[in-house]
């Protein structure tokens, strides 16, 4: 399901994910909720992610690498 609104930015560059996307996307599940912003042939294009403080991630993880970061 996809869904367009209008957010509004304010001087400081801060924009307000309207209620019911947030809803959608379960962002209030996340722990550490983020939006990682990518600029695509000039769109705007933002995905959930949830920060994991570096202490966290177990030592398989970093020996098999970070491919989705490495995809970037």
């Amino acid at each position: 399901m996809s869904s367009a609104a209008i957010l509004t930015i304010n001087k400081r560059g801060i924009i307000t994910i309207p209620q019911d996307i947030r809803n959608r996307l379960d962002l209030s599940a996340l722990e550490n909720p983020i939006l990682i912003a990518n600029e695509v042939n000039g769109s705007l294009i933002l995905e959930p992610a949830s920060a994991i403080p570096v202490r966290d991630i177990s030592k398989k993880i970093w020996k098999l690498g970070f491919p989705r970061m490495k995809a970037l």
